[in-house]
Parts: structure tokens; sequence; C-alpha cells
């Protein structure tokens, strides 16, 4: 949903929701609330998560994976068929990226 400025310490003290291993669920006052490392520091921001995308969590319509990345991404992640189209659009404006370069010379 959007990026807060929850602090990690605020967010550890929020409950806990059983998720699958990897994925740290929390609510608090009726909110839903995930977290995300970034950078080689590994800074932690703490993004809410729509109601209505928990709950589809919750009915088993979507994955943790999903709600996870739909917290910080803002939209779901992109379905085969939509990764299909990419690559099919990406390969037909590069069509070079197709060349299997050889590797020159064994020097090991």
């Amino acid at each position: 949903m959007s990026l807060t400025k929850i602090t990690w310490e605020e967010f550890d003290t929020f409950e806990k929701i059983e998720s699958p291993k990897g994925y740290d669920f929390r609510t608090h006052e009726g909110k839903y609330y995930t977290f995300g490392e970034f950078g080689v520091a590994s800074v932690r921001r703490i993004f809410e998560i729509n109601p209505s995308d928990f709950n589809e969590y919750l009915l088993g319509r979507r994955t943790a994976r999903e709600i996870d990345f739909k917290a910080e991404n803002d939209r779901w992640p992109p379905t085969e068929e939509e990764r299909r189209e990419s690559r099919r659009k990406f390969i037909s404006k590069h069509p070079a990226s197709l060349i299997d370069v050889p590797k020159i010379g064994n020097f090991f």
C-alpha cells in the first residue's frame, strides 16, 4: 500500500501474524504491515498492506510473496503471461540479446 514512517522498534512490538517462513506480517490497530530490507547496509522500511489485499492472502487467493511484493511496489507481481510478453517485446527491440557470445580462451 505505502511506505510508512514506522520505526523498526515500533514494528517489532506489533502483533505477529502466522505466515510462511521468510515473511513477517504484523497487525496493529486494525492495520497490516510488512517490511523490506534494501541496500548494502540492509536499511529496513515498513510498508502498510491494504486490508483487502491481506484478506485475499487470508482466503488463500494470493501468496505471501505476492502480498509482500504489492506492499513494496504498489502493484501485483507480473503474471507468467506478462513476463513472456515483456521478454518478447525486449527481444523484438533488442534482437542482438539472443546472440550467444563465445568464450575466448580457457585461462583456468
